[in-house]
């Protein structure tokens, strides 16, 4: 049985047969067997130790390592210790990476690029500041020595000045790659920035202030999300929030080369919304979701304050990042619905019931489409649902009993 403190705040990630993985914040490794999800083989491969429901894990990624899939996963073990780990999916043997930074970290994100992985974190700095790094590790779990500092790290260019990855909250910094550079977005709490290094060598390239005054990464009053870069040909978009109470926030946007992009005007959310996470680009477009329960379409190339279209949930919760399979898109809200919309006309998709089909509980971490099926993650469930019409239902797992346990229905 799964404790029923087993949040999920983060998405599933599938492995190269088609099995689901999800970690939730107790750090509980659980599968979804692709054939059949009421099959013996899905349930709990292993958990993670020293986590509990206050800490946070990063979203899981899943690598081929000498033909075995091994899922890795960043966890904050207490209150400045941030592990990597690495999980064999055919054994559930375990090893870890604990040579952040020295034991004064707090997670903020992991993500993958070529085989090597990078963990972002903020650390205290002396001086009563702070400031962001970024460690590489092997697929071996080892320190990858010959990037960054000769240490495997690299940190803000104004060391001991403030610039990191934010206030205490959801691991959820995304790292963008494009032309051989590494890009964040940090800020100061007072001003945004997007930061690059070089992947070979972890040396600096460039280091642009992306917001006027007054507009964070980190979020609102420290809200508990980062915002990361958006790479889209050679443009960078990003959500920056005002650090004003109740002040406007915006989508900005440039060229990587730090230009303006010709016509482009900044977008300014309506009234006090707030981006969450990060605008997604699919075709001409840039969609973004807000803390109002509002997805707004606007053209990429042109920006501007009136959104192209936009859909209304019909109810003021955290919607996530919008997910798209085709040309439809799904989104998950803080009060538990799952909504499927026509990204073409930006209206709920008819074969749907409104407003949305209904998780087990709040969903706070985007979609993941498989096939056929929409899954979503919620406190103490994981949930399936038909995506030609989400009120199919199909019987539920027979493998495990219990409200506690980690249940996988396809209901409406």
């Amino acid at each position: 049985p799964v404790t029923p403190n087993g949040n999920l705040s983060q998405t599933g990630v599938t492995d190269g047969s088609g099995n689901l993985w999800f970690v939730t914040d107790d750090g509980v490794v659980q599968k979804v067997d692709a054939g059949d999800p009421a099959a013996a083989g899905t349930g709990v491969l292993t958990t993670i130790p020293g986590l509990s429901g206050a800490d946070y894990v990063s979203k899981p990624i899943i690598l081929d390592v000498g033909g075995q899939d091994y899922l890795f996963v960043a966890a904050q073990n207490g209150a400045n210790d941030g592990r990597g780990h690495r999980i064999n999916l055919a054994t559930g043997a375990r090893t870890q990476f604990t040579t952040v930074s020295g034991g004064n970290e707090k997670l903020r994100g992991l993500s993958e690029h070529n085989g090597k992985l990078y963990m972002a974190y903020s650390r205290s700095a002396g001086f009563g500041q702070t400031r962001g790094e970024i460690v590489r590790f092997n697929d071996n779990m080892s320190r990858d020595n010959t990037w960054g500092n000769g240490n495997g790290r690299v940190m803000d260019t104004g060391a001991n000045t403030g610039w990191d990855f934010g206030n205490d909250g959801e691991s959820r910094v995304e790292m963008a790659f494009s032309g051989g550079n590494l890009y964040v977005q940090m800020d100061n709490g007072t001003r945004s920035r997007i930061q690059s290094w070089d992947v070979a060598t972890g040396t600096v390239n460039s280091v642009n202030d992306f917001s006027a005054n007054g507009y964070i990464s980190s979020g609102v009053s420290g809200g508990t999300q980062v915002h990361s870069p958006v790479i889209d040909g050679g443009n960078v978009y990003a959500a920056v929030d005002s650090n004003t109470f109740g002040g406007q926030n915006q989508i900005v946007a440039r060229q990587l080369n730090g230009s303006t992009i010709p016509g482009f005007q900044l977008i300014n959310l309506p009234g006090s919304e707030k981006a969450i996470e990060n605008p997604v680009i699919n075709g001409s477009n840039l969609y973004v979701s807000t803390d109002q329960g509002n997805v707004y379409k606007y053209d990429k190339m042109l920006g501007g304050n009136t959104p192209v279209a936009s859909f209304a949930s019909g109810s003021a919760n955290n919607l996530t990042m919008p997910v798209f399979d085709g040309t439809d898109f799904y989104v998950g809200q803080g009060n538990g619905r799952v909504h499927k919309v026509d990204s073409g006309t930006m209206t709920r998709d008819g074969t749907w019931p409104a407003p949305g089909v209904s998780a087990a509980g709040a969903v706070g971490a985007p979609p993941l489409v498989v096939g056929t099926e929409v899954y979503v993650g919620s406190p103490g469930r994981i949930q399936g649902f038909e995506a030609p019409a989400g009120g199919t239902t199909l019987t539920n797992k027979t493998n495990v009993a219990g409200a506690n346990d980690y249940l996988t229905t396809h209901s409406a």
